[in-house]
């Protein structure tokens, strides 16, 4: 199978994945030729290194993490564009010349973008690093089966479905998607309201081309006429001038509201008691508004029903999920014997107001460490905006046995365990009075607590 040897480093510049490649390696010239010159955006960059006669392949990270350790949780549209995003250079790889049986489809190795969540591959042109079709359709079942959609357990039944077929396309599996993602998209205009559009004036006025001096006369003798039509008015002037302002109030009522709309209001209170009005603005009786009521009860019941059946669907085939840190697996009968007492005690923080005490007795599989963002998304542990240097997606700490391990989510300003880096997207283990610290300058420092 395949010879190359994967290790991940961490450098000032920059996070690198380097794939050792064999001696004396059959290096697929087009495509690596294609790689560098025309390279798409599924793929992740990367140069060669010749080590004493050895070929290195270098890939260099930019605000990535790895696929393994993602959220499973999610909803449906996050699902599609990271679906969409991992089908896509199976579909289109061969536009590059490229074989798809030479993409890693190792969790570890593939990378998502921390804004986009879309996802980038590792192509190795050579020829001994090849996997069977087999292989890549098992790796997306797996991936799916360790998927949550949260918010439409329906769209999950479907796609359960799909994927216990014996023949899965991913063309067919992609054009799904695409005509999922559509379908949403047209959904979310129609119920968009739509902004009014300014009425168009129009300007009933003629230019006039009279020479300016005849313009002038005829401004003079229309003002003449203005003025005998006062003096010969049978009314006072004053009189005229309180019915214009009467006219003008009638004016402002209607734009702004006043005594005139209030009587309008009164006067249909009794309709509105009794009818309400749909989302497009349709007027509906008492039984309209019943009737919908029953249907969301209906449309509820129907919801949670399929929920069960893709519990129950997975309950029989549930796979090993990546959030482990080693080869030690968790029973739910050993989740019992972790420690009673294990802690981060707070030691030292340039900055004030840091988390004195993080406990580590947490009921899932793992915790996420980070800082608040803008739009008040919260990790689990989450310090406050004041910490500019904690990433908001900064580490996240799993059980491992009957331990713990922490990762570093490829944090721009790194995580130190006993004074040592992190290499981003690997498990390190947490032992009693370990020190460990969030970022390089202005540092959070705790002393890991574990007692038996």
């Amino acid at each position: 199978m395949n010879k190359e040897s994967f290790s991940l480093q961490s450098t000032l510049e920059a996070n690198f994945l380097n794939v050792i490649l064999p001696e004396n390696p059959e290096i697929d010239e087009i495509a690596e030729k294609v790689i560098r010159e025309d390279r798409p955006d599924f793929l992740i960059a990367y140069r060669d290194v010749n080590i004493n006669g050895n070929i290195t392949l270098k890939y260099k990270l930019i605000n990535t993490i790895a696929l393994a350790y993602s959220d499973r949780n999610m909803t449906k549209d996050q699902f599609i564009v990271l679906y969409m995003s991992l089908l896509n250079p199976f579909i289109q790889g061969k536009d590059w010349f490229l074989d798809y049986h030479n993409f890693c489809i190792d969790e570890r190795y593939i990378f998502l973008d921390k804004q986009t969540m879309k996802a980038s591959y590792i192509y190795v042109p050579e020829a001994s690093f090849q996997n069977r079709d087999e292989d890549i359709v098992q790796f997306f079942k797996k991936i799916f089966s360790q998927i949550k959609i949260v918010n439409d357990p329906a769209f999950q039944v479907t796609m359960y479905q799909y994927f216990i077929s014996d023949h899965v396309n991913f063309t067919d599996l992609y054009q799904l998607l695409q005509k999922e993602m559509k379908a949403d998209m047209k959904t979310a205009e129609i119920r968009m309201p739509k902004v009014p559009e300014k009425p168009e004036i129009k300007n009933t006025g003629t230019k006039s081309m009279q020479p300016l001096a005849e313009q002038n006369i005829h401004v003079k003798a229309v003002e003449a006429k203005a003025e005998q039509q006062v003096e010969n008015s049978p009314f006072d002037i004053f009189d005229t001038g309180k019915k214009k302002t009467n006219s003008g109030d009638s004016a402002i009522n209607a734009l702004f509201g006043g005594k005139d709309k209030k009587k309008d209001d009164k006067s249909g209170k009794a309709d509105k008691k009794n009818t309400g009005f749909n989302l497009f603005g349709k007027r509906k009786n008492k039984k309209d508004i019943n009737d919908t009521k029953e249907e969301q009860l209906v449309e509820r019941q129907k919801n949670a029903e399929m929920q069960n059946v893709y519990d129950n669907a997975f309950e029989s085939d549930k796979t090993e999920t990546p959030q482990q840190c080693s080869d030690i697996t968790e029973t739910e009968d050993e989740g019992n014997n972790f420690a009673v007492n294990a802690y981060l005690e707070l030691l030292h923080s340039e900055i004030p107001g840091a988390i004195e005490r993080i406990n580590l007795n947490f009921a899932g599989p793992y915790i996420t460490i980070g800082r608040m963002s803008s739009d008040e998304t919260k990790p689990d542990v989450c310090f406050n905006k004041e910490f500019t240097r904690i990433g908001r997606k900064h580490a996240r700490i799993e059980r491992a046995g009957n331990g713990y391990c922490i990762i570093d989510l490829g944090s721009a300003n790194h995580t130190l365990l006993n004074g040592n880096t992190l290499i981003p997207n690997q498990p390190y283990p947490l032992e009693n009075n370990a020190i460990l610290e969030f970022t390089k300058s202005k540092p959070v420092k705790y002393r890991v607590v574990i007692l038996s």
